[in-house]
């Protein structure tokens, strides 16, 4: 089964705005903002945008935003999942996604307390950036305020890393896993204990 939703805005919704069980999901110049996530009483996470557990699933976004919700804007149990062209602004935290993942000219930005991108699986980042991402927990040691990947190989080329913040590795966590950063500028990253830019090592 598949889903497409193409030209359309998602404002101010509750318990997230669009929740699938699919094979593909395709989201294509739309908008999902001020809109809420929230947990079930199975305690599942929904984000503004989810996909629930099926790790076939394929999830591609393209030319789209995600502003100002109250909950991760994507939200991908499991498989595959593109992002091409889209934003992510001031959210509680970008995209949270169990799976592999590719990134090619987005924007993630003010994104808070969850900070940007955190995934489980390969990553590629591409011509994309990065800035004023906040990852924040009074409870828990926090990694990588732009990136936090856990398992697979992570790549970034051709991006750009600004004034983002967390414990260990301002913009980019890594953890087991080889991780491949080409090309790409950091400035005035913020790491409160360890690893200003980039940490890569075991959770502490």
């Amino acid at each position: 089964d598949s889903f497409t939703l193409r030209d359309s805005s998602f404002t101010s919704t509750q318990k997230g705005a669009v929740v699938g069980i699919c094979g593909t999901a395709t989201v294509i110049s739309s908008s999902f903002t001020s809109s809420f996530s929230f947990v079930d009483e199975d305690d599942n996470a929904y984000g503004i945008f989810t996909i629930l557990k099926d790790r076939s699933c394929i999830v591609n976004v393209s030319t789209s935003t995600f502003k100002s919700n109250s909950g991760y804007g994507i939200h991908q149990h499991g498989g595959n999942t593109s992002i091409n062209h889209s934003a992510f602004l001031s959210n509680y935290g970008a995209a949270l996604i169990n799976g592999s993942t590719t990134v090619f000219r987005s924007n993630f930005s003010r994104n808070s307390p969850k900070a940007g991108l955190t995934t489980d699986g390969d990553l590629t980042v591409t011509y994309s950036n990065f800035d004023n991402n906040l990852l924040q927990d009074a409870n828990l040691f926090c990694f990588g305020g732009a990136i936090s990947s856990n398992f697979g190989t992570t790549i970034v080329r051709n991006s750009f890393f600004l004034l983002n913040t967390a414990d260990f590795g301002g913009d980019i966590a890594k953890f087991s896993g080889p991780l491949f950063v080409e090309n790409t500028a950091f400035e005035d990253s913020i790491s409160y204990l360890v690893g200003g830019s980039i940490y890569q090592g075991y959770f502490v």
